[in-house]
């Protein structure tokens, strides 16, 4: 095997990165491929990146305005119709629902205590939801 490039650590960001906060946690990619979506869990956002132009879009998890800060949305997972975000918000034992069409909140379901990851059968489309111990 040939190396062909090496990553420093604490080595700065490609100059093209798009900016996705400092703690990302998960991504799950659109079915098309043009966009990701990225969990901010530091920032209590969803980072929306258009990957044609490397622009980024957030959409805050907060479920009302001035909600206490804390929410560490965590895992990422698409509806197989692409149609449903499905966000695992952590500190609030929910899964938020979102519309990646135009980036606007749904809903939530709540789940058991500290959920960390959700997956949708790209078949059935169920939704399948990983808590913490």
């Amino acid at each position: 095997m040939k190396q062909t490039s090496e990553i420093s650590p604490g080595a700065p960001a490609a100059p093209d990165a798009a900016n996705t906060g400092t703690l990302p946690d998960s991504m799950v990619l659109s079915q098309d491929g043009k966009t990701a979506y990225v969990a901010e869990a530091d920032q209590d956002a969803i980072a929306v990146v258009d990957l044609t132009n490397q622009s980024v879009k957030t959409i805050s998890v907060n479920p009302y305005p001035n909600a206490p800060f804390g929410i560490a949305p965590n895992g990422l997972g698409l509806s197989p119709d692409g149609q449903r975000l499905y966000v695992t918000d952590g500190m609030l034992n929910a899964v938020g629902v979102y519309s990646p069409a135009d980036n606007t909140w749904l809903g939530q379901v709540p789940v058991g205590w500290y959920p960390t990851a959700v997956l949708t059968d790209p078949v059935t489309g169920k939704v399948f939801v990983a808590n913490s111990t």
